[in-house]
């Protein structure tokens, strides 16, 4: 519906929606045009603090994590990917992990964890 003078309508979006029609999406795409192809943060939902969380791990670069989880467990995979997606507080981001394993099984790697459930 259109705005009247006495109600406005305005549609809740998510968050990677409204980032997206931001100021915020600019700054990341000027950001991800100035890192390498292999860069971790080329991965959505992954910054500067996951990346040094997987440096961390000895995983540099994308090509470095398929190396490191190629013929590991699930269960192993999951632990690596979870440790790269520790907020500074201590929890997980569970978009950022569900974005790798995506990543992942895009690039073809057997073996992934689920995707976690995302609560908003």
């Amino acid at each position: 519906p259109k705005d009247t003078v006495t109600k406005k309508y305005s549609r809740k979006g998510a968050s990677y929606e409204c980032l997206k029609k931001g100021f915020g999406i600019a700054d990341w795409e000027h950001r991800k045009k100035n890192l390498t192809k292999t860069s971790l943060q080329q991965i959505m939902y992954i910054g500067p603090v996951y990346e040094t969380n997987f440096k961390k791990k000895q995983i540099y670069s994308i090509t470095s994590l398929i190396k490191k989880l190629e013929g590991l467990s699930t269960k192993e995979k999951r632990d690596i990917i979870s440790a790269g997606c520790r907020r500074k507080n201590g929890s997980m981001d569970q978009k950022a992990f569900n974005s790798i394993v995506l990543f992942l099984h895009g690039r073809n790697l057997k073996n992934l964890p689920s995707c976690k459930v995302v609560k908003e």
